[in-house]
């Protein structure tokens, strides 16, 4: 019997225009041994100082879209901590890092031409330190405003070089820190454009509608189950998200909205581990699932809630190999050779299936097409959906595991 840890982010857009990925990094040992921190002490962790040396001055936690982005380390030079900025935001900033004076000496000249912008009232709320969190819209207005005032070719070339060096430092230190737990291994599932097959029908054994986010999140947690051996025990730890729910709906119902009143709202420990129980029920394991934790991507300084490292960790990874997993002609072996010479521990994006035994097998899938095949071939179907076309990768993962089972591939 092992301890596994489960963390799980998404990167992208989960309707049918956009490919969305969700990632998971699978970890054999518990949170407690991987924050490398005293539970009472969180500044104390490694990781989050290894954080500050890569991103600092920032506010904590370091998200890959906005802070992997040349423009995002424009608006962080931009952030200046005073006696006068409130109580979170101080305790959140990251301290000074390597790249500090290089950050700031890159990103003069686009915060010179940002004051002249419609820009300048939110640059002033972040220089002095009254709202330094950014958001994507902070990023895209600034990434606007700095086009239009004419930002140098040079100059963005200088920031980029900056960034470069960060985001090497990044990959280098999410590698490190998993090959620190050997037997780690990291799951990626992309969202497939599809017919549509479940969506928006209510998922039995739940009140949680089903969306292509869920249905991505659904697989991964289903082959991250499949990997563990009967009596191992898995903690949950997933960054939240808004979904659907059907309230007043019987848990039961199984197809269609059943009678209840649709809600959205944020994906909450209850309902991920009803969806957890229904993907057990389904796949029939023994594995033992607590939901350890349904955050948002931030830290609460204010109850004493520490954002776990390794759920940063699960935000680079899944926001860092979304383009990737869009590639349309890469083969599964050059996807898999990518993703190691990006980040990843050798090996770590395939590992021995248990549930069923087919030895050891790909983790990167996609919903859709492939899945449906699989899902008919794990339950014996004699006759099974049709084959995915494209991309190749998602051909190659999906004939993998359909072979693996005896079907035709």
């Amino acid at each position: 019997m092992a301890q596994w840890s489960l963390y799980v982010d998404e990167s992208g857009r989960f309707d049918s225009s956009r490919s969305g990925v969700v990632g998971g990094l699978l970890v054999p040992a518990r949170a407690d041994e991987l924050s490398l921190a005293p539970a009472h002490q969180p500044e104390n962790c490694v990781l989050r100082r290894r954080f500050g040396e890569i991103w600092g001055p920032a506010p904590f936690p370091p998200h890959a879209a906005l802070y992997n982005d040349p423009v995002g380390q424009v608006l962080l030079a931009g952030i200046r901590i005073t006696d006068a900025t409130n109580w979170e935001a101080r305790v959140n900033m990251m301290p000074d890092g390597r790249h500090k004076g290089a950050r700031r000496a890159a990103a003069r000249p686009a915060l010179a031409l940002l004051e002249q912008t419609a820009f300048a009232e939110r640059l002033a709320t972040l220089s002095d330190g009254t709202k330094p969190s950014l958001t994507h819209d902070d990023v895209r207005d600034a990434r606007a405003a700095l086009r239009s005032a004419g930002l140098s070719a040079e100059a963005l070339g200088t920031l980029e070089d900056v960034t470069v060096k960060q985001r090497n430092e990044m990959h280098s230190l999410v590698r490190r820190a998993l090959e620190r737990v050997p037997g780690s291994r990291v799951l990626l599932v992309r969202s497939v454009e599809h017919d549509g097959d479940g969506i928006g029908e209510l998922i039995e054994g739940t009140q949680l509608i089903r969306d292509r986010y869920v249905e991505v999140l659904e697989l991964l947690v289903e082959r991250a189950l499949r990997v563990l051996s009967p009596g191992d025990s898995l903690d949950l730890h997933v960054l939240t998200r808004n979904v659907e729910f059907m309230f007043g709906a019987s848990a039961g119902a199984g197809g269609g909205a059943g009678n209840g009143v649709p809600v959205r709202g944020s994906l909450g420990a209850q309902v991920l581990r009803s969806l957890v129980e229904a993907v057990q029920a389904r796949i029939g394991t023994a594995v033992r699932v607590s939901v350890g934790s349904v955050r948002h991507f931030r830290d609460t300084p204010q109850l004493s809630e520490s954002l776990h490292p390794f759920l940063v960790f699960a935000d680079w990874v899944a926001t860092t190999f979304r383009l990737v997993l869009l590639n349309r002609r890469s083969s599964l072996a050059e996807l898999e050779r990518q993703l190691e010479a990006t980040c990843l521990p050798f090996g770590a994006a395939r590992a021995p299936i248990l549930s069923p035994s087919l030895g050891e097998l790909p983790l990167t899938a996609a919903s859709g097409p492939a899945a449906q095949r699989i899902a008919a071939s794990l339950n014996g179907q004699q006759f099974l959906p049709p084959a995915p076309t494209r991309p190749t990768w998602v051909v190659e993962q999906c004939a993998a595991w359909v072979g693996a089972k005896g079907g035709a591939a």
